[in-house]
Formats: structure tokens, C-alpha cells, sequence
């Protein structure tokens, strides 16, 4: 018969005591551990946690825990809720502050400028109730009830005859701009097809235009696959270093119209 000391019965205790610890780790059940802080072991359970297979187990829970956010992450971006609505001229600080992150990399200094120059061109060209001229943003819902919505894209288009002598036809799309952390997530296409909708239905036009920088590869293949075609023209890509697009919407059956086929702008005008 084995005969145990009161020693020996406290290290035999200590030792189921840290097995559970160890268990509770891997299953990352905290309040296991916590169950078990008022017997006075927590301090011996915490010195063996230097042990490197305990630690090499952390770090391993560590990493699936990493890993599992990520994926949680990536299936919530694949998911991102938005919404497209008319900016409001209380939007355009937000607008300004997009623009200039998108299409420029300026010194701090800089910054400062090109914001208050892009607010002030935004808000000498606000459209208010202009029918043939449009604001329109993407914006992701809002976090809590007390927070407002998010603009996370912005794009312009323009149907008003141009009084400038090199002016792009009309009607115009330009300004195109998304959120670095909302890209590849279709909110660009989506305020492409609205102001294909909007040149189409309200403008009463056949076409849409825009102008693309001819470095910009992954801008010109996202509108060569909804349909755009390069033209040529006096000025664009002979004065500059655009390249001028068009689409021409199609009639389908029941009259109604194309969205196969439409361009936009994604560089300051």
C-alpha cells in the first residue's frame, strides 16, 4: 500500500490542478482556469507556465486564435454592407479628405493644401438640385446608433454642357475614388452602374464618358470588363496622359437599357 505525505498530497493536487491549467489553455476555456484561484495555486500554476512545451501551446493557441480572426475578417469584408446616396454638401470635408488619399501621396505639409483646394473646387461645384449634374457616395452603415455612416467611396458625374474648350463630353463621369480599405469589394462597379443609371434614365443620354490615366493597368482592365472602349480624341492622350473612354448603352427587349457597358473616371479632373 502506497502511503502519501501531506507533501506529497499537496504536489499530486498541484499537478491535477496544472494538467486542468493546461487543458484550459489548449481549449481556450479561461473561466476553467479561473475556477480554481481560490484554492491558492494560481502562483505555482503560473511559474509552470515557463515550461516550453506549455509555452510552445500557447503560442500555438496564439496563432489558431490569429488565424481564426483572420478568417472571420475576411468572410465580414466579403460581406461589407453599403449603401450609394446623393452626397450632401456637409459630406464634402469627408469627400475632400477621400479624393486626396486616392490620388495623391503629398508631404504632411502638402496635405493641408490639396484638402483645401479639392474642398473649395467640391463646394464651388456642388450640384444641389441640378438634374444633370450628380454627387453621389458609398457609405458603410454605422457601428452603433450614437455613430454616423461611414463614406467609403465618391464618384461625380456631369451632364451639363462645359463651357470649356478642352472639356471631356458630357455626360462625364470622374472622381471615381474608394476607401484603400473598402477596395475589391464592388463599391466602385456599384457607383459606376449608379451613374450609368442616372446618364441614362435621368440625363436621357445614350453614352457615358471618362478619362483613365494610361499607367492605370488595373483601372483600365475593371473597365474594359464593363464594357468601356478606348477612343480616340484631339486632346485627351494627345495632351495629356489619359486615355479617353466611352460606352454606348444598348436597347434591349421591353425598351428597357443596357447596364452591360459603361465608363468612369477614377483620377482628379
Amino acid at each position: 500500500m502506497f502511503k502519501f505525505s501531506n507533501h506529497s498530497g499537496y504536489h499530486i493536487y498541484n499537478l491535477v490542478v496544472t494538467a486542468i491549467f493546461y487543458y484550459a489553455i489548449i481549449s481556450r476555456n479561461i473561466s476553467a482556469v479561473r475556477s480554481f484561484s481560490p484554492f491558492g495555486v494560481t502562483t505555482s500554476i503560473w511559474t509552470r507556465i515557463n515550461n516550453k512545451n506549455v509555452i510552445a501551446q500557447v503560442h500555438t493557441s496564439a496563432v489558431s486564435n490569429i488565424q481564426l480572426a483572420a478568417n472571420k475578417s475576411e468572410n465580414c469584408e466579403a460581406k461589407t454592407e453599403f449603401r450609394i446616396r446623393k452626397a450632401t454638401y456637409g459630406d464634402l470635408g469627408k469627400v475632400s479628405d477621400l479624393i486626396v488619399d486616392s490620388f495623391y501621396t503629398p508631404t504632411p505639409l502638402k496635405r493641408a493644401y490639396l484638402y483645401l483646394s479639392e474642398l473649395q473646387r467640391l463646394q464651388s461645384n456642388f450640384p444641389y438640385s441640378d438634374p444633370k449634374h450628380h454627387f453621389f457616395v458609398a457609405c458603410t452603415p454605422p457601428s452603433s446608433p450614437r455613430d454616423s455612416e461611414i463614406i467609403v467611396g465618391f464618384v461625380d458625374v456631369d451632364g451639363r454642357p462645359s463651357t470649356m474648350t478642352k472639356a471631356p463630353p458630357r455626360p462625364y463621369l470622374s472622381d471615381l475614388a474608394v476607401d484603400s480599405n473598402f477596395r475589391r469589394r464592388g463599391i466602385a462597379k456599384a457607383l459606376i452602374k449608379k451613374c450609368e443609371r442616372v446618364a441614362k434614365d435621368i440625363m436621357k443620354s445614350d453614352e457615358l464618358y471618362l478619362r483613365v490615366e494610361r499607367s492605370n493597368q488595373p483601372g483600365l482592365a475593371m473597365y474594359k470588363g464593363l464594357g468601356y472602349d478606348s477612343i480616340t480624341h484631339p486632346v485627351f492622350g494627345v495632351e495629356d496622359t489619359t486615355a479617353l473612354h466611352k460606352i454606348i448603352f444598348t436597347k434591349e427587349e421591353h425598351g428597357e437599357t443596357s447596364n452591360d457597358n459603361v465608363h468612369i473616371v477614377d483620377y482628379v479632373v
